[in-house]
């Protein structure tokens, strides 16, 4: 009976560390205040708070590699996302029937 209770216990942990492993969480650990030029941005994602992860969260891919996550109420960073949201939210008139 003690080893089922070992194997029980056993299971249920490695099944608590598989959730942990695999759950969503926050993907900034820590966030830049430093400006940067958007001339070494390769990417910019933009991520809304969720029920695990409670911030927004802006993470640059530069051209180099690197990920930075980014503070979003840093001043600098306001009028790129700007920018970037006017840009992806353009109606297409190139389509439309007149």
């Amino acid at each position: 009976m003690e080893a089922q209770d070992a194997s029980i216990a056993a299971l249920s942990s490695s099944r608590v560390l598989a959730f942990l492993a695999t759950s969503p969480q926050c993907r900034c650990v820590n966030t830049s205040r430093s400006p940067m030029s958007t001339q070494h941005f390769k990417s910019l994602q933009i991520f809304p708070p969720t029920a695990h992860c409670r911030n927004t969260e802006i993470l640059i891919t530069l051209k180099n590699g690197n990920t930075v996550c980014v503070d979003p109420e840093v001043n600098w960073i306001k009028p790129i996302i700007e920018k970037v949201l006017k840009r992806r939210y353009v109606p297409n008139t190139k389509n439309t029937v007149s």
